[in-house]
């Protein structure tokens, strides 16, 4: 509890223990009996959310939100509230990068993760100016900054090789967005969180990644003759490995050593840093494929004594500097460059063992869920199509043809006739089990064309599995269900 004291000259302070225990004072000045209590009721509800580990109230945010940068230094000075230095932009995003890279260093954080913090803050300090207030940043300029991104959000200069290369800003993609919105998100929510604002601004902001609209499948064909093209064994396998072997390039693929591979059990243990960080998902097994055992035995016999990695040539390379050279060996066997180069690689080989094996297996193979091959991965392609479309096997045909005929030797009846012939012979069967639920007789027979089509379909089906379809007019068995005799007389 905070407690008021009096100084000379109509001068209060507030005295209170702080969450270790030490007496702190905050001096006030010359102020009514009032407004210190106000004060006093302010300093216990900030002094109750540090115990507590919360959020204090609206009232007392909106207080925080009205003082000016003097007083609330005087409050950061006594741990009461965050510091006053990081309720600016480019101070707080500094800190909260040094703690990231902290994590970094110990092998707790991914460096890509970080990496796309970086690029994220860089937006930020870009958009907005570098010394603006956190609790200054409101919805409207949330969405003012998706804007900026959608429209000239792209970095102004390109490394390329040792040269900085100044380029005109380009839109981003609506997915590069939305990750960018919520890493922002994120920055906000930690500050919420040390009590530097009252709400965060980015909470209404579409953040919820989305499928890309930028698949393509890579027939095998095709993928044989870009692989024609490539200049080096390395570059071959590096290409087999994300087409054959759906390993992410590059983060799985320059982890890839070679006693991962087994050769007897034919199986390659793939190092997943993307995923290491879910419990049992820092590494999967994947079968050796064929289209994998050829090229990796061609590497195996030309790698040097020593080598420990099976692509030695990824070493210092960034994953847009292999862009070129696949883009090249594209063009060279006569294709047009698909997008994503890599990922899709691998979404066609999902694709394709998804055809062949259980999804759950061909997603523990590759390294992601159902739910998220469905969404990422999956595709339609043209062989789906065709297989749609393919006429029907000759026992299906004639089977099907035999539904169709005529009773007693007649012509084939068209489509309208035998449906209409079917439907009479469900409405005959259902009044037929009406009558014997209703007279106790289960002998009852269905009579002319219905006992004969019958008769005809039963003849046809001998021997057929059944089926569950509820269709009319398919050329199946009725589905009526006779009651069962279960008395010795009728039931009343």
């Amino acid at each position: 509890m905070a407690t008021i004291g009096n100084d000379p000259k109509g001068r209060k302070r507030i005295l209170f223990f702080d969450v270790d225990g030490k007496r702190k004072t905050l001096r006030l000045g010359k102020v009514s009996k009032r407004h210190a209590e106000q004060v006093k009721a302010h300093i216990e509800a900030l002094l109750s959310a540090r115990r507590q580990s919360t959020t204090f109230d609206d009232r007392t945010a909106d207080w925080i939100a009205a003082l000016d940068d003097s007083f609330r230094q005087r409050l950061a000075d006594l741990e009461l509230i965050g510091l006053a230095q990081q309720a600016t932009l480019k101070p707080f995003l500094d800190d909260y990068i040094a703690k990231r890279q902290l994590l970094v260093d110990s092998d707790k954080l991914s460096a890509d993760t970080l990496r796309i913090e970086r690029a994220t803050a860089q937006s930020l300090l870009e958009h907005f100016d570098a010394a603006k207030r956190l609790r200054d940043i409101s919805d409207g300029d949330a969405e003012d900054f998706r804007n900026y991104l959608l429209t000239s959000g792209g970095t102004p200069v390109k490394r390329c090789g040792p040269e900085l290369v100044v380029r005109k800003r380009k839109p981003l993609a609506e997915p590069t967005v939305r990750k960018r919105c919520s890493v922002a998100s994120k920055f906000f929510r930690y500050a919420l969180r040390h009590n530097l604002i009252r709400r965060n601004p980015f909470e209404s902001v579409p953040k919820a990644n989305m499928a890309t609209d930028k698949l393509a499948y890579i027939r095998e064909a095709d993928a044989y003759k870009v692989l024609a093209k490539l200049p080096t064994c390395q570059w071959r396998l590096l290409f087999a490995l994300s087409r054959w072997g759906g390993l992410r390039v590059g983060s799985e693929v320059r982890q890839l050593k070679w006693n991962d591979i087994d050769w007897e059990e034919q199986k390659i243990v793939v190092h997943s840093p993307k995923t290491k960080r879910h419990a049992g998902h820092d590494k999967r097994i994947l079968p050796l494929f064929p289209e994998l055992a050829t090229l990796l035995a061609e590497r195996f016999a030309e790698a040097n004594d020593g080598d420990i990695l099976v692509l030695p040539m990824l070493v210092g390379r960034s994953d847009a500097s292999l862009r070129d050279t696949l883009i090249r060996a594209i063009e060279d066997a006569g294709l047009v460059v698909w997008p994503r180069l890599f990922h899709n690689l691998r979404s066609s080989r999902q694709t394709d063992l998804e055809d062949t094996f259980k999804p759950k297996v061909v997603c523990a193979w590759l390294g992601n869920s159902e739910a998220i091959s469905r969404k990422h991965y999956i595709q339609v392609t043209e062989h789906d199509y065709a297989k749609a479309v393919r006429q029907p096997e000759p026992e299906t045909a004639q089977t099907v043809a035999d539904c169709n005929k005529g009773i007693n030797g007649e012509e084939s009846r068209t489509e309208s006739q035998n449906g209409e012939l079917l439907r009479r012979c469900v409405e005959a069967a259902q009044q037929t089990a009406q009558s014997a639920l209703a007279t106790g007789d289960h002998a009852c027979q269905l009579d002319g064309d219905c006992a004969v089509w019958s008769a005809k379909w039963h003849s046809a089906n001998r021997g057929q599995p059944r089926t569950n379809s509820k269709a009319v007019g398919e050329g199946f068995e009725p589905p009526v269900r006779f009651p069962a005799r279960r008395f010795s007389r009728p039931v009343p």
